[in-house]
């Protein structure tokens, strides 16, 4: 429909950031997670598998080397070659500065 405008759903603002963290399976194996932009209520995540269930625990690593267990629920997922895109919803939203604890800053490079 050309010209239709919809109104923006997110409450959060979002960070682009490149963040790395992990996710255990159902049968407990440990898999890589990619975060690609986070909110106060959740995160846009690339990861191997969509977890089972959709409800799931992942651990992105904090600016200081530590996981920090963020629990949520998946809302959307889309396959992208072989990974999945997800949009992770967390239980409860953050209460901190996300800067406080994430490395969000990314550096453009132009050649």
């Amino acid at each position: 429909m050309a010209g239709q405008t919809f109104k923006e759903r997110r409450m959060f603002e979002r960070i682009p950031c490149f963040l790395t963290g992990e996710y255990v399976t159902e049968d407990k194996k440990t898999v890589g997670v990619t975060c690609e932009n986070i909110s106060a209520g959740g995160a846009n995540l690339v990861m191997p598998e969509v977890p089972e269930g959709f409800k799931a625990t992942i651990k992105l690593i904090t600016k200081d080397g530590r996981y920090m267990p963020l629990k949520g629920t998946v809302r959307w997922h889309k396959k992208e070659a072989d990974s999945w895109r997800v949009g992770f919803c967390f239980d409860k939203t953050l209460s901190f500065p996300l800067k406080t604890f994430f490395d969000t800053n990314l550096w453009a490079v132009s050649f």
